[in-house]
């Protein structure tokens, strides 16, 4: 197979500095060598040699939490009442669109993952690699109890990236449920939420023994859960019952925080999606208004209080596909910019949103950070992003996309 070098200068995802003039080579679907450009390094003569003197290679970008689901809307009710081949549609569209901006894969953190990864392996449809919850899990009138006008059964029907489970043996079918249905990780939510007319933000939702049930089939499973949780009581019950993924994660206490590092937790805030929320706030359903500027002035303050506590972070933008708010694409990478604004600089930003999105993955062994061995996911990029961390929301500066040895895009 014929390889294929990089000229360049790397920004390699694991905190490194930025190496200048160096090289990357790809064998296959794998790195081979990633380091300074070397003349001694013995390449065939019919390599494929793409010369980047002047830009900047990166890992390929890991959306840690998405919602492959179609919605479309800020309004839950066209969740449920949107057609299924127009969700469809939009699901194809956004990963398109993800794939475009640098990002080679994405976390699923409530959606229809499993079926449209089924798709991607047909060769129907391109996008970036997908690792999938499925359903959402909460208890009835809990976040993910959308619309509560129409009965339980009509929502699982026709909106099947939320589904309700009450007690232990409905926690436990439900999960199982997901992992029929070719789920990679189990996401509950043990405290309401803001797009939802039914649940409190504020309030805590599953009990221990509801809670400990999905991680002891996940774990049964050799993975993990993830919840979400707007507010303290819901992440410190999740983290107690042995969740390991706080979305969100907001108004955490000193005792929470603790408890989360003591037991390996990581968190995704998803920051980006509150400053949008907030920013057209005054266009949602009034219930959904009322719950945004009760939240998002508060998340800002907690996550940099989670950073400076050590708590790892992932970067997940939790976009509801909103032309002109929050449409899949470059704007995912506004969750980058965000983060600076809590603290982090551009370099750590960028190993949030790779070495740490891989974790949230369960592949920081092949995906990640640009490491000889490591599957070949990279993006070139014009602008330095350690300068403006913002130029990696222009998807033209986004120049290639390499996706396991596979050129997705190349503007020349």
């Amino acid at each position: 197979m014929t390889k294929i070098a990089f000229y360049g200068n790397i920004i390699d995802g694991t905190g490194e500095p930025l190496l200048e003039n160096g090289m990357v080579v790809i064998d296959g679907s794998k790195l081979e060598y990633v380091g300074r450009k070397i003349d001694q390094y013995q390449l065939p003569q019919d390599a494929i040699i793409y010369d980047y003197t002047d830009s900047y290679i990166m890992p390929g970008l890991i959306e840690a939490h998405s919602h492959l689901s179609g919605y479309g809307s800020n309004n839950p009710l066209d969740w449920v009442i949107d057609p299924m081949p127009i969700k469809v549609c939009q699901i194809v569209h956004d990963l398109q669109a993800l794939l475009d901006a640098g990002f080679t894969s994405v976390r699923d953190c409530g959606g229809y993952g499993g079926v449209i990864r089924r798709a991607m392996d047909k060769g129907l449809i391109q996008g970036p690699r997908i690792y999938t919850a499925n359903a959402a899990i909460s208890p009835t009138s809990g976040h993910a109890d959308v619309w509560t006008d129409f009965s339980p059964q009509l929502l699982e029907e026709w909106e099947g990236t939320h589904v309700v489970a009450d007690g232990v043996d409905e926690c436990r079918k439900v999960s199982r449920t997901q992992f029929r249905h070719g789920a990679d990780f189990i996401k509950i939510m043990t405290t309401g939420g803001i797009m939802d007319t039914a649940s409190d933000p504020g309030m805590a939702y599953f009990n221990y023994d509801e809670i400990a049930v999905c991680v002891e089939e996940a774990e049964r499973m050799s993975t993990y859960v993830a919840t979400h949780a707007e507010s303290d009581a819901g992440v410190y019950n999740a983290v107690i019952a042995g969740v390991k993924s706080i979305e969100h994660g907001y108004m955490t206490t000193d005792r929470t925080l603790e408890e989360m590092l003591k037991r390996g937790c990581w968190q995704v805030p998803t920051l980006s999606a509150m400053a949008i929320l907030l920013e057209n706030v005054d266009s949602m359903i009034p219930v959904v208004a009322d719950k945004i500027r009760y939240v998002v002035p508060k998340a800002m303050e907690s996550v940099a209080k989670a950073r400076e506590a050590g708590i790892p972070m992932a970067c997940g933008a939790d976009y509801l596909s909103v032309k002109g708010q929050n449409e899949y694409g470059g704007k995912n990478c506004r969750e980058l910019l965000e983060f600076t604004k809590v603290g982090y600089s551009p370099l750590e930003a960028i190993s949030c949103a790779t070495k740490m999105g891989a974790v949230t993955m369960q592949s920081e062994d092949i995906l990640g950070t640009l490491e000889a061995e490591k599957l070949a996911d990279l993006i070139v990029v014009e602008k330095n992003p350690l300068d403006d961390i913002s130029c990696l929301m222009d998807v033209d500066n986004t120049k290639l996309v390499m996706k396991e040895g596979i050129v997705v895009k190349h503007i020349q």
